[in-house]
């Protein structure tokens, strides 16, 4: 069975965003949540707390994950459901990502490459590996909601003058377009409310030594018609894994422009 082709652009135009991928807070949990210490929400501003997030962010320096990912209702045209394996890392030369997108039997449906604006796909059924430059679709529904849900932070800005809202269990930081709610033992940020969706990061992998990861993040649609999830497991951090983008190990019969792939 040959990978549809929208099922591939989507990996090419959306996966690269998760070079801006997730993010913690303020005070990192390293521990059980009963044996976090109290965050002093009172001594710290809305800017601390966003300089503080970016700096974690920072902090994922690469990741393994296994995913699924669900779009309800399932875009005109494109896939509603994907899953397999990802591979992320941060290099000087910019961010880089491997896909191996796996049927629900567990056969590599195509395995992806991707550095900065280039991408390499070898589809194993044609037995032929693609390369080339990629560009940014418009109006691609996947692309959208991986830029909403994979935020660069260092984009996001918070008013001046503003504050930290202290509820019983949340925090709430205001920011230019929406607000963050975090939770207030732990600092996590909880949810992203925004004009026309919420942003829900929930089920936190923390572990000691390393930056919180989300293994759970949904988006809901304002009008609840349009809601996407995004799954992670058997996450591993920051293991080093820069050798692990290459393609070599797969021989082609044939080898083809990537804009052959996207006609």
């Amino acid at each position: 069975m040959i990978p549809d082709k929208k099922y591939i652009c989507f990996f090419i135009l959306t996966m690269c965003l998760l070079g801006f991928l997730l993010f913690s807070c303020a005070k990192r949990s390293t521990v059980k949540p009963s044996e976090v210490q109290a965050i002093n929400w009172a001594d710290k501003t809305p800017q601390e707390i966003l300089d503080q997030l970016r700096v974690d962010q920072q902090r994922l320096v690469d990741f393994t994950a296994g995913f699924s990912i669900l779009l309800d209702p399932p875009p005109k045209g494109q896939p509603s459901n994907m899953q397999g394996v990802l591979f992320y890392a941060r290099s000087k030369k910019g961010p880089q990502v491997r896909i191996k997108s796996m049927s629900a039997f567990g056969r590599i449906m195509f395995d992806l490459v991707q550095k900065n604006d280039t991408v390499q796909i070898y589809i194993p059924s044609r037995q032929t590996l693609y390369s080339g430059r990629i560009e940014k679709e418009k109006g691609n529904a996947w692309q959208e909601i991986f830029t909403s849900l994979f935020p660069d932070l260092s984009l996001i800005a918070a008013p001046e003058q503003a504050d930290l809202t202290v509820e019983k269990y949340s925090v709430i930081l205001p920011l230019t377009q929406g607000v963050f709610h975090l939770d207030r033992k732990t600092g996590f940020v909880q949810k992203w409310v925004q004009d026309q969706r919420v942003i829900y990061y929930e089920d936190y992998l923390s572990t000691p030594g390393l930056p919180p990861f989300p293994t759970r993040i949904s988006v809901e649609a304002s009008d609840s018609l349009n809601k996407a999830s995004c799954v992670f497991n058997q996450v591993q951090i920051n293991k080093g894994i820069l050798n692990i983008f290459d393609l070599s190990g797969y021989h082609p019969k044939r080898t083809r422009d990537i804009s052959e792939l996207m006609r």
